[in-house]
């Protein structure tokens, strides 16, 4: 499906259903629900941390396979601090400024109960803009409940309302595990195994 310039309409103007299918619900239809940007476990960056006297140790999740019957890759999130991972993507030309924006979590772990505290903020930079001190939005957050089969796979949903992108921004994206929260939202022990992150239009 795409998107149809929509008509301007005159005052008396017959309107038929053929219209309002195509300028009105097959627009609607491309707005809401259209993936914006796509990460497998590979296509995130895990932060790092410089350390005095001990060079760059990680501060994001370890990347590692996953292989039983595929090949497939995750990145490991700690239980016991905060761990963050970015990813980079440009806003389609076309896309409608003000949207908000649903980022799904794709997920496991070996772990059978407990509750994972994942959180996700944005930023949009655009050209003539300065690059290097642009600051992440708020961060949303949302628990995800392992389930009774270890090794399922799991699906959480932050919703960003308005992050404020806007067509042909370049747009940064970061994803964190709560491992430490003080108020004790993240109860899974061990890893959480991130295979996928997904962005579409809200």
């Amino acid at each position: 499906m795409t998107w149809t310039d929509p008509l301007t309409w005159e005052t008396e103007q017959v309107v038929s259903a053929s219209d309002l299918n195509t300028h009105l619900r097959d627009n609607l239809n491309y707005l809401k629900g259209r993936a914006l940007a796509q990460f497998d476990a590979t296509g995130l960056r895990p932060a790092v941390s410089a350390i005095t006297g001990s060079g760059n140790p990680p501060l994001g999740p370890e990347l590692d396979t996953d292989l039983t019957n595929h090949v497939a890759y995750r990145l490991k999130f700690d239980d016991s601090r905060i761990e963050r991972a970015y990813g980079l993507f440009a806003a389609p030309a076309d896309l409608v400024g003000g949207a908000s924006v649903i980022w799904r979590i794709y997920w496991k772990t070996p772990q059978t109960t407990g509750d994972c505290r994942w959180g996700v903020a944005m930023t949009a930079v655009t050209h003539d803009e300065a690059w290097q001190s642009a600051a992440l939005g708020t961060t949303e957050y949302a628990q995800g409940a392992a389930t009774t089969d270890a090794g399922d796979l799991i699906r959480t949903d932050i919703t960003l309302n308005s992050p404020g992108i806007s067509a042909n921004d370049l747009v940064i994206v970061r994803i964190e595990r709560e491992g430490n929260d003080s108020s004790n939202r993240d109860t899974l022990t061990g890893d959480a195994e991130l295979v996928f992150l997904q962005g579409e239009v809200g």
